[in-house]
């Protein structure tokens, strides 16, 4: 099957959960949520490590999580109907290819809306020994804010007019802001008793939505309107970011940034905004945050030695830095963690 194109078609998901039994598939083996809202697709290991599920949370609101290895390189074409289709990256990264000449990259740290017509699809590639770890939320064009329970005034334009049948195709790339990016770990690592796991994961997918459509109106309030980047200057940006990525203990300045890509600091920032939606020092607060509360939620290191490690001189700083991205401070952050092991 190395090389086959594996449909993920919405209406057989769909019919696969409602059928609610335990089948062998052509790549492992899918069983039923005790909730009966769902299935679970466990991999078998000719082709992959983990698995991957899919349930509806309520009309026209439907999950689909992904945690896994590839263990040979696989393709995945996924047809969703009028669907927006919003999915948001833990690890790993995914080459994705739309069907009106769409290509981007679902990508670690990043959330990629998508909306799709009847008819439409997009195609995905696993690479061999990558870990992928995301969540899909899908919702139905028809009733979308319904649904989510916003007025129809609310939200992108580009979605509101999607949810009115004014544009076809939405395509939006965004950071996840440390708010989103915490919000997706807990529906990943959700370790909810059964009886309350569908309305944990309802609400948090809702809660989700709410926040992404906020950081996306801020995103759009920072769009550049300076001439295009040069491919060169591209590539300065992704040099950029890496350096940024290697020096959170010691974050560099944004000046200090520019200067060692050879880039005034205007052209950084509109080079960030271009590729990654969002400021540099948001990018470098992201950064930081995503560390933290992994050092946080899976290590014993002390609150100080994490605050070094992500670029503060002093506890203090962290923890108001910490409730800043999360709501709550470190030490409660690992109590919680702890509890849900």
């Amino acid at each position: 099957m190395t090389g086959a194109k594996a449909t993920r078609d919405f209406g057989e998901l769909y019919a696969a959960m409602q059928a609610n039994v335990a089948v062998r598939v052509a790549d492992g083996w899918r069983e039923p949520i005790p909730n009966g809202t769902g299935f679970q697709c466990v991999y078998d290991r000719k082709f992959a490590k983990g698995d991957w599920s899919f349930q509806q949370l309520q009309r026209g609101l439907w999950l689909i999580t992904v945690d896994m290895v590839a263990e040979r390189k696989l393709f995945r074409q996924h047809s969703f109907g009028r669907k927006l289709v919003v999915t948001a990256v833990l690890d790993g990264g995914v080459a994705m290819h739309g069907s009106h000449g769409v290509d981007g990259q679902l990508s670690g740290g990043f959330c990629t809306v998508y909306g799709l017509d009847h008819g439409d699809c997009f195609e995905t590639v696993y690479e061999s020994g990558q870990c992928l770890r995301w969540m899909t939320i899908v919702l139905d064009q028809r009733d979308l804010f319904e649904t989510i329970g916003l007025p129809a005034s609310a939200g992108p334009s580009v979605i509101r007019e999607f949810s009115v049948g004014d544009i076809l195709n939405p395509y939006l790339h965004t950071t996840l802001s440390p708010s989103a990016y915490f919000i997706t770990t807990q529906i990943l690592d959700c370790r909810v008793a059964p009886a309350l796991r569908s309305g944990y994961l309802r609400a948090k997918a809702l809660e989700f939505i709410c926040v992404l459509f906020q950081d996306l109106d801020a995103q759009s309030a920072l769009t550049a309107t300076d001439a295009p980047m040069s491919k060169a200057d591209q590539q300065k940006i992704t040099l950029a970011m890496q350096h940024l990525k290697g020096s959170l203990d010691d974050p560099p300045t944004i000046a200090e940034l520019a200067n060692s890509v050879g880039l005034s600091r205007r052209k950084l920032q509109q080079g960030f905004r271009e590729a990654y939606g969002t400021s540099v020092g948001s990018i470098r607060d992201r950064l930081r945050a995503e560390l933290a509360l992994d050092l946080v939620c899976n290590t014993s290191k002390s609150m100080l030695e994490i605050a070094l490690e992500t670029g503060y001189e002093h506890s203090p700083s962290f923890t108001r830095a910490f409730k800043v991205a999360y709501g709550i401070s470190p030490r409660e952050m690992r109590r919680m963690a702890k509890y849900r092991k």
